[in-house]
């Protein structure tokens, strides 16, 4: 087995950045996948044993790599979340945590009524995507240029979109409620904004552990 020079490495990127992969875990498997592929091969093999895994991971090929990766982590995402809502299985630390953030929102209705549950909620919402930022979205950058976008861990994606699209919901409902509020929501309105809040409070604890816990799925990549 040989060390591949620079220019034969070059000649992989190059292929690989065509691509426009989406995904950090395809990206990073498929480089390893060619670069251990080709180290095999003799320097005058290189270039037809390139040719060969570049029809083996054709465009078509790989994004069909990237939406099996998607269920494969949305599936393990809705299994995590839902594990994490069985009280009886958390840790002292989890409980406590859990403990003291429902305290607060608590506190929160207690002073400021349903404008406070919410706005307690849309911190946490808040504090979730920036901690979903912390321990997945290293790396993550943005671009208007495809070809100059850099590959992104799917797992980010997954839980920064939920995140943002729970938080922009959010942002409706408090405004929905302080319009209410000044009429006076009634028992029944009340009720709902508690019932609401809740499933947002559950919701956001669990993709939080989501964030800190998560682990890729392994991929299935095509034999050459």
């Amino acid at each position: 087995m040989r060390k591949l020079s620079d220019l034969e490495f070059n000649s992989i990127k190059t292929r690989l950045d065509s691509l426009q992969i989406v995904y950090k875990e395809i990206y990073d498997e498929l480089l390893d996948h060619y670069i251990s592929q080709l180290e095999k091969k003799d320097q005058p093999e290189f270039e037809q044993e390139l040719e060969k895994l570049n029809e083996t991971f054709a465009w078509s090929v790989v994004k069909g790599m990237e939406k099996n990766l998607e269920k494969q982590t949305n599936k393990l995402i809705a299994k995590i979340q839902w594990e994490s809502l069985k009280i009886w299985k958390f840790s002292p630390n989890e409980f406590f945590t859990g403990l003291l953030i429902a305290g607060l929102m608590f506190i929160s209705f207690l002073t400021f009524k349903l404008e406070g549950l919410f706005m307690a909620s849309s911190i946490l919402a808040l504090a979730g995507i920036i901690l979903a930022w912390n321990k997945q979205g290293k790396g993550i950058s943005f671009s208007l240029n495809p070809k100059k976008q850099k590959p992104v861990a799917c797992v980010s994606r997954v839980i920064l979109s939920r995140l943002g699209l729970l938080y922009g919901c959010l942002s409706w409902f408090w405004i929905g409620v302080s319009n209410w509020g000044e009429s006076n929501p009634g028992p029944i309105g009340t009720t709902l904004g508690i019932i609401i809040c809740t499933i947002i409070f559950l919701y956001t604890i669990s993709l939080l552990k989501v964030s800190i816990t998560y682990k890729r799925p392994e991929l299935n990549v095509p034999q050459t």
